[in-house]
Order: C-alpha cells, then sequence, then structure tokens
C-alpha cells in the first residue's frame, strides 16, 4: 500500500561559480519519494533562478526608464498647455494695460484745462465773474466732460463685472420721428 503523505522541503538559492563562468544560482526542491522503490527515499530538483532575477532586473530597468520618460514628457505637455491656457490671460492684461494708459490721458487732458483756467484767474485777482466768464465757462465745459468720461468708465466696469442694470421706460418716438422727417417733406 501506498502513502498519501508527500514531505518536501525547499532550499534558498545556492550560488555555484565553476572556473570563469558565471555564477549560477540554483533553488533546490526535495520531495519524499513515492512509494520508496528501489531504494530511494527522496528525490531532490535543481532549478536554475538566474533567468528569472534577469528577467527582474530587465523589468526593473524598464520601469524606472518608461517611468523617467513619462514623467519628462508631462512635464513638457504641462509646461506647453500652460503657454497655451496663458495667452488669453496676457492678452487681456495687455488691453487693460492699454485702457489705463488712455483713460489716464484722456483725464488728465480736462483736469490740466480747468487747473489753468483756475489759475489764470488766480492772476487776475480784480477781475469780476463776468471778466472770467470765459474760463469759468471752459472750467464747467471740461467738468462736464470729466462727468461723461467717469460715467462712462463706470459702464464699463459694471458691463465688465456683470453688474449692468438698464432702466428700461415706454417712450413715445413720434416727435422724433417727425422732427428727423421734417426737413423731406
Amino acid at each position: 500500500m501506498i502513502s498519501s503523505s508527500i514531505c518536501f522541503e525547499i532550499d534558498v538559492t545556492l550560488p555555484v561559480c565553476f572556473g570563469n563562468s558565471p555564477i549560477l544560482n540554483f533553488q533546490t526542491i526535495t520531495i519524499e519519494a513515492p512509494g520508496n522503490t528501489n531504494g530511494v527515499s527522496y528525490v531532490t530538483v535543481l532549478a536554475n533562478t538566474n533567468q528569472i532575477e534577469s528577467a527582474t532586473s530587465n523589468f526593473k530597468r524598464i520601469l524606472i526608464l518608461s517611468l523617467v520618460s513619462f514623467w519628462l514628457v508631462s512635464i513638457a505637455i504641462s509646461y506647453y498647455l500652460t503657454q497655451q491656457n496663458m495667452k488669453p490671460i496676457l492678452k487681456a492684461w495687455r488691453k487693460q494695460q492699454a485702457f489705463v494708459e488712455n483713460a489716464s490721458h484722456e483725464l488728465r487732458t480736462p483736469l490740466t484745462i480747468i487747473q489753468n483756467s483756475l489759475e489764470n484767474m488766480f492772476t487776475h485777482p480784480n477781475h469780476t465773474v463776468i471778466d472770467e466768464s470765459e474760463n469759468i465757462a471752459q472750467a464747467l465745459n471740461e467738468t462736464r466732460r470729466l462727468t461723461g468720461l467717469t460715467t462712462d468708465l463706470l459702464t464699463i466696469a459694471r458691463s465688465d463685472a456683470n453688474e449692468q442694470t438698464l432702466d428700461l421706460a415706454l417712450t413715445d418716438i413720434g416727435p422724433f420721428i417727425n422732427e428727423v422727417t421734417k426737413p423731406f417733406f
């Protein structure tokens, strides 16, 4: 009767070197021979593990190279996409700078005219209001111009912030149409 129990022992790698040949690593597996025929009690099998170690080493090298390659590619793609996304922002920033330059110029001109008109009035302290009416009228016109500019700037700021409100009211356009068409009749 054959025993159904199987015993085996696994040894760790055994480095073996023959002369100048590379070191060979073996793993041994010892199994109890079934039925103990012909006086054999155990069977030992040797397995060369160099191929497994070589494949593992190659896999690690390929994995590291792939990770570094994809990391560099992702940095390059990120840089390119960042440049593309920044284009509209930089364009808007340049437009804003140009707008601020133009607005400051437009606001300085009326202020300079008003300042000169008022300084001119101080050079003639004995003049009456009627004598200085031209300077006063010029200052008032420039003040109205400044008011219009600031109103326009406020309207632009509100439209950019989506806060603009329109006051809608019904208007009779009949008198306007009559006034425009009167020269043609």
